[in-house]
């Protein structure tokens, strides 16, 4: 019995991650695209930047409506129009044109993409058992790092060859579908679906990290993604997902951009040395999940990693007028390594210690990630028109800055409380 378990278990955390991972492939996408579009285009920064900032929006609002219905409904059908959804509107990015349709079939590719994490969460929760939880967390959060490396060496490939940004978009789309059908056929939600008896992990109520003070919550069932802002930690947690989206998703969807117009280089070019971005942020998955084994306390690890952050961003500042496009990404790269260690924790490692409610508490937190990522998205586009690129990573300095200092404070309080 032990053996079949661990076969089904092994068989599900592979099709979650590469799920998971496929999802990326048509969303990045963008981020290798987003400077050929402009430049074909002519828009300015300040316009491309709404594609994104739309995308975040509507994702992080899509992340709170799909957190709660994936604690409700099937994962493996929820997910499979997920897939179905983004591959349809991928294909449809391609055929657009003017600026209107693009924000608006982007932004709805946003929602079909919320409704990955929560349940794919909830799905690692339920098959895999609790003191495996962290090693758990890093896997998951390899996944999308990959993806986002796969995604953006294939787009540098096919816009350097082809020069056709819309080929960015309809290969992710036939991708997905196929994902689709394999994630239907092969998930099954919980042990109990293949006559495995159920774990301890499926019948728990939702409880909090014993490290965190205020013990167990609890949650009916119909009550709103924002209870979780009752919990003082939770609440803590929610402000610091903010910055630490503005931070992450800023880097992911401007990196190249940045080495593109900073270097003088073309998208394609700047592609080849926007990579160290996903390559090191799979580097910063696995240093989170360190971290958190060594530190044992979230709030501490999460204060490590934003100070590494405020050096990394220094990093960029420095590297970025010395007109070596190696040395950008390099730099690029440790503030990719720092901000994927801090998302590993944040998005997927407190989520799962909520058992019953992993998928909303997800959602929940996702939402707080992308709306932080919106704003940093429109705030980017717009300092480039009004600045330059030194005043977008001034901001980054500042944002783990206050990711140090909120986080120091609100554990010092929530310390005193317990």
């Amino acid at each position: 019995m032990k053996r079949i378990k661990l076969y089904w278990q092994i068989r599900t955390m592979l099709l979650l991650w590469l799920t998971y991972a496929t999802f990326y492939i048509g969303r990045v996408n963008m981020s290798v695209a987003l400077p050929a579009i402009q430049e074909g285009q002519g828009w300015g920064s300040h316009r491309v930047g709404l594609i994104g900032a739309v995308f975040f929006w509507v994702y992080a609002v899509g992340q709170l409506i799909n957190g709660q219905l994936g604690d409700r409904f099937s994962s493996r059908i929820f997910v499979f129009c997920g897939l179905l959804g983004t591959a349809l509107m991928n294909g449809l990015f391609a055929k657009a044109s003017s600026l209107l349709l693009l924000v608006i079939i982007w932004g709805i590719n946003g929602y079909f993409q919320s409704t990955g994490w929560g349940p794919i969460v909830k799905t690692a929760s339920k098959w895999v058992d609790r003191e495996h939880y962290n090693i758990a967390s890093v896997i998951l959060g390899t996944s999308f790092v990959i993806g986002s490396t796969f995604s953006w060496y294939i787009s540098g490939q096919l816009l350097e060859k082809y020069n056709q940004w819309e080929l960015l978009f309809r290969i992710p789309s036939l991708a997905l579908l196929v994902m689709a059908i394999i994630w239907v056929v092969f998930l099954r939600n919980t042990p109990s679906e293949v006559g495995l008896a159920k774990s301890s992990e499926e019948e728990v109520n939702v409880e909090a990290v014993t490290s965190h003070p205020g013990g167990k919550l609890k949650y009916p069932i119909l009550r709103r993604a924002f209870v979780f802002l009752q919990e003082p930690f939770l609440r803590l947690i929610a402000l610091i997902t903010v910055i630490a989206g503005m931070f992450k998703e800023g880097l992911t969807l401007w990196a190249p951009t940045l080495i593109s117009q900073s270097q003088g280089l073309t998208p394609s070019e700047a592609v080849k040395y926007s990579l160290a971005v996903p390559l090191m942020g799979l580097v910063g998955v696995f240093i989170g999940g360190w971290l958190h084994h060594i530190l044992e306390d979230e709030a501490k690890t999460l204060i490590v990693l934003f100070g590494a952050g405020v050096l990394a961003s220094i990093g960029v500042l420095l590297t970025m007028d010395m007109g070596n496009p190696i040395l950008l990404g390099l730099s690029l790269g440790s503030c990719a390594m720092v901000s994927h260690g801090i998302n590993v924790i944040i998005v997927s490692l407190i989520p799962m210690h909520y058992t019953d409610r992993a998928s909303s508490l997800a959602g929940f937190l996702d939402f707080c990630s992308y709306i932080g990522a919106g704003i940093m998205s429109v705030v980017t586009g717009i300092t480039l028109q009004l600045w330059s690129w030194t005043g977008v990573l001034v901001m980054w300095v500042v944002l783990n800055t206050m990711g140090v200092t909120l986080m120091s404070r609100g554990r010092l309080k929530l310390r005193s409380r317990g």
